[in-house]
């Protein structure tokens, strides 16, 4: 496009991908003493972000039908995106809103950690992957427009009855886990952990990620949870402290 300042003189495509790749690594660095990620793979992050900032710049605007339909899902209730969930089928309860104080104790956040620390054991892949079914099967009526607020559901070829084989999920599945791990894992400083993930919401609203989407990724995750740990581990206790914890994560 004649705006994209790829093609504009005034800012050279070196300049630009300096530029956004610069912003990216500032996005990304506060997460270094959390993840205890080595600077490696935080400038291989850098790295995706920036190609996805400049696609965002360069391609064309979105369809407008995606448009309006993150428009009204931005306007959207959250129990427009929660319909009821057929018989048998682990379901969202308990108030998943984000709450502004820490509602959990020391026994709670020792609890989540130690429970967090089983699901540790499993494939990320495969947990990443239940969340997002989870993630598609409760946002009910509403799942094709959530699948294409993430790049693999824009995808020609995406399914959502087969997302086993869907191209870029596994990825993005086993980044959402991670962030969780880390997010766990600093329940007990909390002050560290609420600023990165601020930032980590502002990164997600260029994106059409709304509030009301929160209380979905919470359920799902609590179904994924039931569905993954033995019955001993997921005790009432438990999805009360994880209930409790994505008030504050999300």
């Amino acid at each position: 496009r004649s705006s994209c300042p790829c093609s504009s003189s005034g800012l050279p495509k070196v300049a630009l991908l300096s530029d956004l790749y610069t912003r990216a690594m500032q996005a990304l660095l506060p997460l270094a003493p959390l993840a205890r990620a080595p600077l490696a793979w935080l400038a291989a992050g850098a790295v995706v972000m920036t190609v996805k900032l400049l696609k965002r710049i360069c391609m064309p605007e979105a369809p407008k039908a995606l448009t309006d339909e993150k428009a009204r899902l931005s306007a959207a209730s959250v129990g427009d995106l929660t319909p009821s969930t057929q018989a048998g089928t682990p379901t969202c309860q308990g108030d998943l809103s984000p709450t502004p104080e820490p509602p959990f104790s020391a026994d709670e956040v020792a609890l989540i950690q130690k429970t967090w620390a089983i699901v540790k054991t499993l494939p990320t892949a495969t947990v990443g992957v239940l969340l997002f079914k989870n993630i598609f099967r409760l946002a009910g009526d509403a799942a094709p427009a959530v699948a294409k607020l993430f790049s693999f559901g824009r995808k020609e070829g995406f399914s959502l009855d087969d997302l086993d084989a869907c191209e870029g999920l596994q990825p993005h599945a086993i980044m959402v886990v991670s962030t969780v791990s880390v997010a766990v894992s600093k329940l007990d400083q909390l002050e560290e952990l609420v600023p990165v993930l601020r930032q980590l919401g502002s990164v997600h609203q260029p994106y059409g990620v709304v509030e009301a989407h929160y209380p979905v990724v919470g359920g799902a995750l609590l179904a994924t949870l039931e569905q993954g740990l033995p019955k001993e581990n997921w005790t009432p206790e438990a999805k009360e402290a994880f209930t409790k914890m994505w008030g504050v994560v999300a």
